[in-house]
């Protein structure tokens, strides 16, 4: 996969586009598949693979083939090996550019015949993730010339698309949209050959397409000037080194130069397009190694900052982007994603960049000209972020097509009860609320830069009650943990428990709050045995996973309150759950120690948790899983299971376990559940 701008490609590893399989592969240019179809053939078959890789810059992906044997007349006419196959693809500017040499290694003379296959199907790239359309636009019949050919497109938004591909040297024949070439080949020659696929979209004027070695430079150049003006780090320890080095290329990679200056698109390749909070955040961790990145967030984001309520589009005046598509469903409106506004987080999230950005550079001017967009991001959050009057920054999707939840965690069944049903409408999450309580102190520092001292005061105050409310309202009673959302006290959720995430560590790092209280509560000591790392963004806490496995692996969901529990029936715990430093999928019962108040208890058991060689042939090692259930977990599976075991396999019994209590196991006596039981060997 390589990408530059508005333009990816996805290759198989011979350097192909096919349809076959997901059907995701092909050349994208602005959310739209330009050629969905090319192939490279010698003789009528496929060349070998020998190897694929792409380069540091990750601008260059580079393929090597080799011919197998190929017949003439029920003969070898040359033999395996002796043509070697060199592919090198990039993209500029719009454009896929093409290298391919063919090295003759024999000592005879050959006649090749090489083919290239091209089509174009232009679908939308929603429609490759799977949308499905009831009508979409006229293709054109494709055009061939001499060393040209062209496919078309014009499309229910009444704009043409064209894919227009230029061979090099002129092609011997075309056969429909496959180029042929004769070429004889004598000992030790190369020969090269040059393809150049360019993307057209009506409206949009371009530069003449460039040759391959120029735009080969031209890529190498951008690539090394961006990062020419950004701080190098160097380690003592070159694996350090390569690993900064890759970020740093990655990075690179996503970030596209707009008229607003770079914007680090989101990732590749179904989210390469502007999202509001994936470059706030980007740009905020990478403050200190290159501003002029935040400096062209603040700017993409300003420019396109709501100045109107659009229900369809979940857009208010002073609401930041989420997420801007140029596709044909976004310009029809199959889709609300043209510009959509649906992100509770990205508008204080957008002031506090501007704070940080002031603070390290200190640039005013810049500061001073997007001013008006700060104070009505800040407008927005004190009427339409906070549409209750409750001090708190609550979201509820107004579009029919927009997203349910609109946090960090966007997917639709990210927030819920402890007891799995899903949380209704208007949800005021923990961590927009310190994004709110940072960004009001940042908006005030720059108030107080602007010579605005009186709203620079009236700001400070906001916060400081935000934070009185929010450490009286999210913080769980007679409890060391804070609320990952709090909802309308109206709806039926009262008797409920509040859902437990490491989000509300970011939520403590943003408030820099002083309350012991709080920071025991985040201390990876003192956490739940499932709360996994301290800073971890939206994790989980095991106890409070929607989704548990019953005793026969399927899922199932508590029906009672989580605060009822009973003798007979053991509380379904979480689904996942860390087992040695690996996710595992296991349910613990009423026996298991870290249902106990004391989890310093459980973490101590777990630290006895060793590996332990059992006989499956899908790995010859697996470890004990500090759960109660003692449940053996593969090393190869996200999702571990629990499996048979060797009848000594057991570290606390002799004979292995017959506990009644034992949680999501084919048999009872499969494997250890016993978690009060231990053995000298244990200890």
């Amino acid at each position: 996969m390589v990408k530059s701008d508005d333009t990816f490609a996805l290759f198989n590893r011979f350097g192909d586009i096919q349809t076959w399989g997901t059907g995701e592969q092909g050349l994208y240019h602005e959310d739209t598949r330009f050629l969905s179809h090319l192939s490279l053939g010698i003789n009528g078959v496929r060349p070998m693979f020998l190897g694929a890789t792409v380069k540091e810059g990750n601008n260059l992906l580079i393929v090597e083939l080799m011919n197998p044997d190929l017949m003439v007349d029920c003969r070898v006419a040359v033999p395996k090996g002796e043509v070697h196959i060199f592919r090198a693809k990039l993209l500029w500017d719009g454009a896929c550019y093409e290298h391919i040499r063919l090295s003759h290694h024999g000592l005879e003379p050959i006649r090749l015949e090489v083919s290239m296959r091209f089509e174009a199907d232009f679908v939308d790239l929603f429609e490759v993730r799977g949308a499905v359309r009831d009508k979409r636009g006229e293709r054109m019949a494709p055009e061939t010339h001499r060393d040209e050919l062209v496919f078309g497109y014009r499309g229910l938004d009444n704009r043409h698309r064209a894919s227009r591909i230029r061979l090099s040297p002129d092609p011997t024949m075309w056969t429909g949209s496959e180029a042929r070439y004769a070429i004889d080949l004598q000992p030790h020659q190369d020969v090269h050959l040059y393809c150049t696929v360019c993307c057209e979209i009506e409206g949009q004027t371009r530069s003449a397409p460039l040759d391959y070695d120029t735009a080969y430079h031209c890529n190498s150049e951008a690539r090394e000037k961006m990062q020419s003006t950004q701080c190098r780090i160097e380690t003592s320890n070159p694996l350090m080194d390569l690993w900064l080095d890759r970020s740093s290329s990655d990075l690179a990679m996503l970030t596209s130069d707009l008229a607003t200056g770079p914007y680090p698109y989101a990732g590749v390749p179904w989210y390469s397009t502007t999202f509001g909070r994936d470059g706030l955040i980007t740009a905020r961790e990478y403050l200190w190694v290159d501003p002029s990145l935040a400096r062209g967030v603040l700017a993409c984001l300003a420019a396109t900052q709501a100045t109107m309520e659009e229900p369809e589009r979940d857009a208010e005046p002073g609401k930041i982007l989420h997420e801007a598509r140029k596709c044909e469903m976004a310009h029809t409106g199959e889709v609300p994603f043209g510009r959509y506004y649906g992100t509770v987080d990205a508008t204080p999230l957008f002031v506090a960049l501007a704070g940080a950005y002031y603070r390290r550079t200190g640039d005013l001017d810049f500061i001073r000209a997007i001013w008006p967009n700060v104070l009505a991001a800040l407008n927005w959050i004190d009427h339409y972020g906070d549409c209750d009057g409750d001090g708190f920054v609550e979201y509820a999707r107004r579009s029919k097509q927009g997203l349910v939840q609109q946090g960090w965690k966007d997917s639709h069944d990210s927030i819920f009860h402890a007891d799995g049903r899903m949380a209704d409408a208007p949800i005021a999450l923990c961590e927009v609320q310190a994004y709110v309580y940072e960004a009001k102190q940042m908006a005030a520092h720059l108030a107080a830069a602007l010579n605005e001292a009186a709203f620079a005061s009236k700001l400070l105050e906001e916060a400081s009650t935000l934070k009185q409310k929010f450490q009286a309202q999210f913080r769980v009673k007679r409890s060391a943990v804070m609320r990952l959302r709090w909802t309308d006290t109206r709806s039926p959720a009262g008797w409920q428990r509040p859902t437990r995430a490491m989000r509300c560590g970011r939520a403590s790092h943003r408030a820099n709050t002083r309350h012991a209280w709080l920071r025991r509560s985040l201390a990876p000591s003192s956490s739940p045995a499932g709360a996994f790392a301290r800073w971890q963004r939206g994790r989980l806490a095991t106890t409070r996973c929607p989704i548990t496995m019953d005793r026969s692996g399927l899922t199932t969901t508590p029906s009672s309150p989580p605060g009822l529990r009973t003798t007979d029936t053991p509380k379904p715990r979480c689904a996942y759950s860390q087992a040695c430093s690996m996710r595992a999928c296991i349910s613990t019962s009423i026996g298991c120690p870290n249902s106990s108040a004391d989890f310093r208890v459980a973490r101590a058991r777990a630290r006895r948790c060793i590996p332990w060689p059992v006989r499956r042939k899908h790995g010859p090692l697996r470890r004990c899983s500090p759960c109660c259930s003692r449940a053996l977990v593969s090393r190869s599976m996200r999702l571990a299971q629990p499996f048979r075991s060797t009848r000594h396999d057991c570290p606390s019994t002799s004979s292995g376990c017959s506990c009644a209590t034992c949680a999501w196991a084919p048999a009872a006596s499969t494997f250890c559940c016993n978690a009060t039981t231990t053995t000298s060997a244990w200890k």
